[in-house]
């Protein structure tokens, strides 16, 4: 058995250790022509069992006190003793703020709310609004959790109660606003501020420098996930800086932009043009054609389709036909698909934007119809949130069935929250300066390329083969793999965020 090495350390087990005693003291006696019996029970086998067992205590403790220093080993209290050697706390769970649409009775009246004035959500959160506001139904108003956590965050359109009738003529409810409620972040997990480190280390930060200027963005609160720098982009002596949060909705409320705004001007009080924005979201609709083993039935490796011809394949996609849900009324599908017919059997799967997730279906009935509007009902998943959304105006993209399919959605979606934003100008003038910091070859890519399926490739050993064969935008045929730049340097900066994702069968 090999002995676990890491660099020129070796960690030998207690039984390998008692190997190789066992073997030089028997080989000490054969050098002298002498046969000794090393077998279990023997007094050379209980007196170095002992001596591997004492000496192990002292490899093992080699062995974690190497990993307390490093920072790529270390958790805990010893992650935490490395980051603060380099200015690095763990950051508390953050708050997620966002804002209500508030109504009035009568719709014209106007009433004022004053600041920490609190209402709870279905779900029992409280929040509190975080300034006074004279509003009539329509306007918003500005709320943030009164706790702290990932559960703090509210969907657009959650209805919201009042605590208090004090305030005549306010509404008793008022409505999560289109941007809903986020930035509830939980405190930093070991890889979170292992991260932070591996940055810190990796930019070095000094005078107000750009990796020092997005360190204190992302010190400021838990619900800043990166921060990015444009120096001198609006002219000389101006900085602008774009925070990103966690997760699927990029975007952070005013309350957490004001919050890392806060952190840097304290921080540098001599720099006044300052413009910190979130990001703007630029959806995208992705299609990849795949290659995978068929199903053993069919004579495959198995573990990649489903069925033994998928559906919908690489026949569509090839005459740039993108197979879509464009219809759903009581349980029944319509799919344009139009060199691909569906078959009755054939599973396949629909990405729903709402929540992230790819849902698996099996068509249930024979498909009536003609090329480009095939009906069928089919069973599976729950299927009624297809008619949440107008299917003509969004569109629900078909995915051949596969073994695994939801988990490469699932990674393809983890890899696209792993990019960053895009830059604030195409100008040749104020690119050489204002381009953004850290630039996206070294840090945060922001290109929808070929890197992104790599995550696939690592994971499922399966898959042999990806290729796009449709990066648009959402909803639209205009081609998309890489965010435009702002109407102005002085507005967010995009980035490109995952509407929805499918994967057909290339077909050879």
């Amino acid at each position: 058995m090999a002995i676990p090495a890491i660099a020129n350390a070796e960690y030998p087990t207690p039984q390998e250790m008692l190997s190789g005693l066992l073997s030089e003291f028997r080989y000490g006696y054969e050098r002298i022509s002498v046969a000794v019996n090393v077998a279990a029970g023997t007094e050379p086998y209980i007196r170095y069992l002992a001596v591997a067992n004492r000496l192990s205590i002292a490899i093992q403790n080699n062995k974690l006190a190497l990993a307390d220093i490093s920072p790529l080993d270390a958790a805990g209290d010893a992650l935490e003793e490395i980051c603060g050697v380099y200015g690095i706390s763990r950051r508390a769970a953050s708050s997620a703020a966002g804002l209500l649409v508030i109504t009035t009775v009568p719709v014209t009246a106007i009433v004022t709310i004053p600041t920490a004035f609190q209402c709870t959500a279905p779900d029992g959160i409280q929040y509190r609004t975080t300034a006074a506001n004279t509003v009539t139904t329509g306007d918003t108003v500005e709320v943030q959790a009164v706790t702290a956590g990932l559960d703090t965050e509210q969907a657009a359109g959650v209805i919201m109660t009042w605590d208090s009738a004090a305030i005549a003529q306010l509404g008793q409810n008022a409505t999560v606003s289109s941007g809903g409620i986020d930035g509830g972040v939980e405190a930093d997990t070991d890889e979170v501020l292992r991260q932070r480190l591996i940055r810190r280390l990796s930019f070095p930060q000094v005078g107000g420098n750009a990796a020092q200027t997005t360190s204190f963005a992302e010190d400021a609160t838990s619900a800043v996930e990166a921060a990015f720098v444009y120096p001198a982009a609006r002219g000389p002596g101006s900085y602008d800086v774009a925070v990103t949060g966690a997760g699927g909705d990029r975007a952070l409320s005013a309350v957490h932009i004001g919050t890392a705004t806060s952190a840097i001007l304290g921080n540098m009080p001599g720099n006044a043009d300052l413009n910190c924005t979130t990001v703007a979201e630029q959806l995208v609709d992705v299609m990849m054609t795949a290659t995978l083993p068929l199903p053993v039935n069919a004579g495959g490796a198995g573990g990649g389709w489903r069925d033994a011809a998928p559906w919908p394949s690489s026949i569509d996609t090839d005459t740039l036909t993108f197979c879509r849900v464009t219809n759903y009324v009581n349980g029944q599908f319509t799919v344009d698909s139009i060199f691909d017919p569906p078959v009755m059997g054939k599973r396949f799967g629909v990405w729903n934007p709402l929540d992230s997730t790819m849902y698996e279906y099996t068509i249930a009935t024979n498909p009536a119809g003609a090329p480009g509007a095939f009906t069928f009902y089919v069973s599976g998943d729950a299927h009624s949130w297809l008619g949440n959304i107008n299917p003509a105006v969004v569109f629900r993209y078909v995915s051949a069935g596969a073994v695994n399919l939801k988990l490469y959605a699932a990674a393809f979606l983890a890899a696209m929250e792993g990019l960053g934003p895009g830059e604030k100008t195409a100008s040749l003038d104020i690119l050489p300066r204002g381009r953004r910091n850290p630039p996206p070859d070294v840090s945060w890519p922001m290109d929808l390329n070929t890197r992104l399926m790599s995550s696939i490739f690592a994971e499922y050993g399966e898959v042999s083969n990806l290729t796009y064969v449709m990066r648009r935008d959402a909803h639209l045929a205009s081609t998309r793999t890489a965010p435009s730049v702002p109407a102005t340097t002085a507005d967010a900066p995009r980035i490109l965020t995952l509407n929805s994702v499918a994967f057909v069968a290339q077909v050879t």
